[in-house]
């Protein structure tokens, strides 16, 4: 984990020293054992570092604070993402982006590729102002985009079992809050929207994704979307026939790679509250120590971060 190189040739890349950066749900399947993959795997995409020397070409200056974009588009249309847990990254001009200001703090800058998913979901889903939009499941891209979908005028509803994620939300100002495990999702969301279930819901796809409740909290005619935070798809099994019944569209929504730079000017807004997600620091020599646990207890921690012990 001394050095990764994503560019050929360091003549052309730039040289960055890592930072930080945080593991994903990609890894957290990974490391779970619930996916296989091709080894050596490097995980944690998101990433912030330091310019390693001087690239006046690029308008880059030893010690430049960047983000790492993790996203590569082929010819052919598909995306590729790739994992920067590692002490120095030769990397593509393009996937090294300067914070966008400097009122942009680490802890802020390292969600951008999160911002990016969540604000490509917004975007896609077209809220209009009042419409009520389910979430399911708590994460934090899930909150990230909660607080979006209030921004744009939107009226989230945060729908999950897992008691940190729910304090998390209420820490960042989410409202209609519904603790799955205590009462019974369709009559809360029922009680919410003032009897006409939800407008749109939200799934957003992983291993252990349950999408029965995507159609059920849906009104008549509403709209459903899936979206996927990893390259590992997922059967997903729920009864189709309320598709019909109900006369629903699906929609399915895939990374945030067209989206990132879009993503730093929400950074430089601060539009959303990224200040409650950290919950437990590790270092570039201890991240064993974090895929150990992970292993063994996946929903132990909101979000871990990873950060080089120089």
């Amino acid at each position: 984990m001394t050095e990764t190189e994503s560019h050929p040739d360091e003549t052309t890349g730039i040289k960055v020293r890592i930072a930080a950066c945080l593991p994903t749900v990609s890894d957290y399947n990974v490391f779970t054992g619930k996916v296989s993959t091709q080894f050596p795997y490097k995980p944690c995409a998101p990433a912030i570092g330091l310019v390693s020397r001087d690239y006046p070409e690029y308008s880059l200056k030893i010690g430049d604070k960047v983000i790492i974009n993790p996203y590569s588009i082929n010819e052919n249309g598909n995306v590729a993402v790739e994992g920067n847990l590692c002490d120095f990254a030769i990397l593509p001009p393009d996937k090294v982006v300067p914070y966008p200001q400097a009122s942009v703090t680490d802890d802020e800058a390292i969600f951008c590729d999160y911002l990016s998913i969540a604000l490509k979901t917004v975007s896609q889903m077209n809220i209009k102002k009042g419409e009520y939009v389910a979430i399911l499941g708590g994460s934090v891209i899930a909150n990230i985009t909660a607080q979006l979908v209030k921004y744009f005028q939107g009226i989230p509803i945060y729908i999950t079992g897992d008691v940190a994620h729910i304090n998390v939300a209420e820490k960042c100002g989410i409202r209609n809050i519904i603790n799955e495990r205590e009462e019974e999702v369709l009559t809360s969301v029922a009680n919410v929207s003032g009897g006409r279930l939800a407008d749109k819901t939200l799934l957003f796809c992983d291993i252990n994704t349950t999408p029965h409740r995507l159609l059920s909290l849906l009104k008549d005619n509403g709209n459903a979307y899936i979206v996927a935070t990893t390259q590992e798809l997922f059967p997903l099994e729920t009864d189709i026939s309320l598709i019909a019944k109900k006369n629903v569209k699906i929609t399915g929504i895939m990374l945030g790679a067209n989206d990132f730079e879009p993503a730093l000017n929400f950074l430089v807004q601060k539009v959303v509250d990224l200040s409650n997600f950290i919950d437990c620091e590790y270092t570039l020599t201890s991240a064993p120590v974090l895929f150990d646990e992970i292993a063994k207890s996946p929903d132990l921690l909101v979000c871990p971060i990873i950060r080089n012990d120089w």
